[in-house]
């Protein structure tokens, strides 16, 4: 019985010593980069801008893309994946951008659970050029 209450105290220990890691290194807080705004424990969102706007651009042939990433723990920190294409590339291939206007940056975390980034781009379209896959 004594051995098996040591065993626990270790695993508490290793679980503890592992989670204080994840928290205090940042490692498990992806989606909102160091000194990129805010960040709370429950929910944070946050909207980072990259590039003013263009003010003399054509506003009758523009266009908005959004491309995302998300990340999501399962149990606690020891499963998780992160998928998508949050690239620069991807939001004006979505939505045929051509010329950009502004990049701008959101990121959704909460409970450290599940996050997402998105990066919007800004900019005028043309229907004629399509943005190449890479």
């Amino acid at each position: 019985m004594g051995e098996w209450s040591n065993m626990k105290k270790f695993l508490l220990i290793i679980v503890l010593t592992t989670s204080a890691l994840f928290f205090g290194t940042g490692c498990l807080t992806a989606g909102n980069p160091a000194g990129m705004g805010p960040f709370g424990g429950l929910i944070t969102y946050t909207t980072s801008g990259f590039s003013a706007p263009k003010l003399n651009g054509p506003k009758e042939k523009e266009a908005v893309g959004e491309a995302c990433n998300t990340r999501l723990l399962l149990a606690g920190i020891i499963y998780g994946f992160t998928s998508g294409d949050a690239t620069v590339r991807a939001a004006m291939r979505k939505a045929n951008i051509r010329e950009i206007y502004s990049i701008n940056q959101t990121h959704l975390n909460v409970l450290l659970l599940y996050g997402r980034q998105c990066t919007v781009v800004r900019g005028s379209i043309d229907p004629n050029i399509v943005i190449p896959e890479p």
